[in-house]
């Protein structure tokens, strides 16, 4: 909920492709398992709807930004020297999205310019892409007609951070940092070192099945 509006507003990302192929597992495979066992463990019912409702829950409780600090500094620290938590990644993220410029001129640019139709209607262009013309299932925020310009985005900031960008379509055990290439989702990577088991389950397979 945003705090101004008092509503749902959409922010598009785009995930990157390990993130993708292990969420679908965890929504597909551990998060049906995780609310049987809530119901089982907990008395308090209340639980057991966190795992219904939300993505992550923390044990017996939703996550709070103190909580993602502390894993963040945690494993920042020994690498970095310095814990990197919420505030402070913001801004370095911040700053590196200036430098690489990740299609964010081209969000703005058309975001400011007007043209014919929407002047003939009496209003700019952005507040044609703000008010009118939206889908009942729209949430507040970017024009649907933008968003692909979000998703390019996080794509272009994934490539620069050196792992397996969006669209991949590859398995976890393909989809490793370690195994990223330049332009990774227009050629196959790299086989990795290790032997790959045929333990991977797409989601697809699964809804087939029910």
């Amino acid at each position: 909920m945003s705090a101004l509006t008092g509503q749902d507003k959409l922010i598009p990302h785009a995930l990157d492709a390990l993130t993708s192929d292990i969420l679908i597992q965890d929504l597909a495979l551990a998060c049906p398992f995780a609310e049987i066992a809530a119901k089982i463990c907990f008395a308090d019912e209340e639980v057991s709807q966190l795992y219904h409702d939300h993505l992550f829950v923390n044990f017996d409780r939703l996550f709070t930004s103190n909580d993602l600090s502390t894993v963040m500094a945690k494993y920042s620290l020994p690498r970095v020297k310095f814990a990197m938590t919420i505030n402070p990644w913001q801004h370095i993220q911040t700053a590196w999205k200036h430098k690489f410029k990740c299609a964010m001129d081209d969000i703005v640019e058309m975001d400011m310019e007007d043209d014919v139709d929407a002047l003939q209607a009496g209003h700019s262009w952005a507040t044609e892409n703000r008010v009118y013309g939206l889908s009942t299932h729209s949430l507040a925020g970017a024009a649907e007609d933008i968003l692909p310009l979000f998703l390019q985005a996080s794509m272009g900031w994934q490539e620069h951070c050196q792992v397996m960008p969006s669209g991949s379509g590859l398995p976890y055990q393909q989809a490793r940092s370690y195994l990223f290439e330049p332009k990774a989702s227009t050629r196959p990577p790299k086989e990795p070192t290790a032997t790959m088991h045929n333990s991977h389950i797409r989601f697809w397979e699964i809804r087939d099945r029910f």
